[in-house]
């Protein structure tokens, strides 16, 4: 056991650093935007803002999309089923300020998830030549808007996404941060760059694309079954030969993912599956995978320790800071506090816990979130 444990150790500290290089070289290829200061375009753009039961978060964001500069907006707020105050939130927007119009309950199809299903109707009533989606818990900053327009026009774009900054605040929301952390180091590839691949990534933070570019590729509904709708969208425009890119902008705008702990432990249920690609089933290994890295350092240090073997528990100590460390290569955009991130082991508890759950839902061919179970029709789709 001392041996396989100091050889599980070291190969976890040198798939820690490919990882760690890999997530570093890949900021660096990617661009970074900052926002514009002082705009001098006027662009008209139609904002889609799908909510369901947002009430926490609707209305500070809201504001911080009617407060931008340099840009013409008309702004459609979708109330998608919410069993909150959402739908009064957002009609008393709209009898404040005219640029707002709320869509109230669209019927949900079947095959389609809600949000897809929301941001589709949400489109249906736009009017402008810019379509912007959003969602309801992103605070953007002033520029925010202009600036991603700024790129769409001087790169000669058919659609751009902008990756915000992740905010963490309860104690489960830092153990995360290893679930966040693989999910920018999987997504993230210098491929994403090249206008003639096919590998995209978006978020659903902030996506704006030309309306025209939109209806070419049939708006969502070649995506409306996705879980990771957003990755989806921007792989079907960049399949059809449109010009799309993905800029790491956490100076324009920012996101809660979890709104606490209990949000935290078991949100991550919708995506996590994504990992396993199109094989439901590598989730089962993948729960081992996680335990295996997250804790056997963990073992490794208390048995050296236990043992009188200083070179075992150094072992495990080396790779236990080498995930950590690793972390802090992502601070600019994942935010979170240094001492709970330590008990950064818990993640796999949590992936556990929700890979079971992913698991036991899609054996049922639905999708559980904000409440609401929904059936997918026909082949689902993982990635």
């Amino acid at each position: 056991m001392h041996d396989a444990l100091i050889l599980t150790c070291g190969l976890i500290v040198v798939y820690w650093l490919l990882v760690t290089a890999k997530v570093i070289v890949v900021q660096r290829m990617v661009h970074w935007l900052h926002p514009l200061r002082a705009p001098a375009l006027s662009a008209a753009i139609s904002v889609m803002i799908p909510a369901r039961n947002e009430e926490r978060d609707l209305a500070a964001s809201l504001r911080t999309v009617l407060d931008q500069e340099g840009v013409d907006l008309e702004v459609v707020v979708v109330n998608d089923h919410s069993t909150d105050r959402t739908g009064q939130i957002a009609d008393s927007f709209a009898r404040e300020d005219m640029r707002v119009k709320v869509v109230h309950d669209p019927p949900l199809l079947a095959g389609w998830l809600g949000k897809s299903n929301a941001m589709s109707h949400g489109a249906a009533v736009a009017t402008k030549s810019l379509l912007l989606f959003s969602d309801a818990d992103v605070y953007h900053a002033r520029t925010c808007f202009a600036t991603a327009m700024d790129t769409l026009q001087r790169e000669n774009l058919d659609a751009i996404s902008l990756c915000p900054r992740w905010e963490n605040k309860s104690f489960w929301e830092q153990i995360n941060v290893p679930i966040y952390y693989f999910g920018v180091a999987r997504l993230m590839t210098p491929e994403i760059e090249d206008t003639s691949s096919r590998a995209a990534v978006a978020s659903g933070a902030l996506i704006l694309v030309k309306s025209d570019v939109f209806a070419q590729v049939g708006g969502f509904e070649s995506v409306r079954g996705e879980m990771l709708d957003d990755v989806a969208f921007a792989r079907l425009l960049k399949g059809r030969g449109f010009r799309f890119a993905y800029r790491l902008a956490p100076e324009c705008l920012s996101v809660r993912l979890f709104k606490g702990s209990c949000e935290a432990f078991l949100g991550t249920t919708k995506n996590i599956l994504a990992a396993a690609g199109n094989y439901a089933w590598l989730g089962l290994p993948l729960i081992g995978i996680g335990i295996v890295q997250h804790w056997a350092p963990i073992l490794a240090l208390i048995l050296g320790f236990s043992w009188g073997q200083p070179f075992l528990a150094c072992a495990g100590l080396v790779a236990y800071l080498t995930q950590y460390g690793s972390f802090f290569t992502a601070k600019r955009l994942i935010n979170f506090h240094a001492l709970p991130v330590l008990c950064y082991p818990l993640a796999s508890v949590v992936a556990s816990v929700n890979i079971v759950r992913a698991l036991y839902y899609h054996s049922r061919g639905r999708i559980f979130w904000r409440g609401r179970a929904i059936r997918i029709t026909g082949k689902k789709r993982l990635s």
